[in-house]
């Protein structure tokens, strides 16, 4: 007796659905820009989740001007000769005098996502095989 096959599992699933929600960002950030960002109360200092040119940023720092507090969203699409490279460098920090943060690659995030699923589809496709073999084997009574 074999295994069912991989199509019929649910981690095989949920994982083709992340990796699709991941491709899907990827695109988007491709054209244009989307920000989230977050002001304490009566301060200049701010986090900021932003994406743009296949890459997510995170930043943490000063906007130089009073904000509303709380949370705003920002969208803006690019034009066709604004738009950045598929495959920038996988990991980047940034620090000025306003602030630091870092930046990671969609390609990277999806490559970090896609290698232990992998492992973990292939370990336990090797263990349903065993666990099959063990039954097969099994003397009848």
């Amino acid at each position: 007796m074999t295994p069912r096959p991989l199509y019929k599992w649910k981690s095989f699933w949920l994982g083709m659905l992340v990796l699709g929600f991941l491709g899907w960002v990827w695109l988007r950030s491709i054209q244009g820009i989307s920000t989230v960002t977050w002001t304490a109360d009566n301060e200049v200092r701010q986090v900021q989740l932003s994406q743009w040119d296949s890459a997510l940023h995170l930043w943490r720092g000063d906007n130089g001007r009073l904000r509303d507090p709380g949370f705003s969203f920002q969208e803006r699409l690019f034009d066709v000769d604004e738009r950045g490279d598929w495959f920038p460098r996988a990991f980047t920090w940034k620090s000025d005098r306003n602030g630091a943060g870092f930046i990671v690659a969609y390609w990277f995030v999806m490559l970090l996502f896609f290698v232990p699923c992998s492992a973990f589809l292939a370990w336990r496709w090797r263990r349903q095989c065993k666990l099959t073999e063990t039954h097969d084997a099994a003397p009848a009574l």
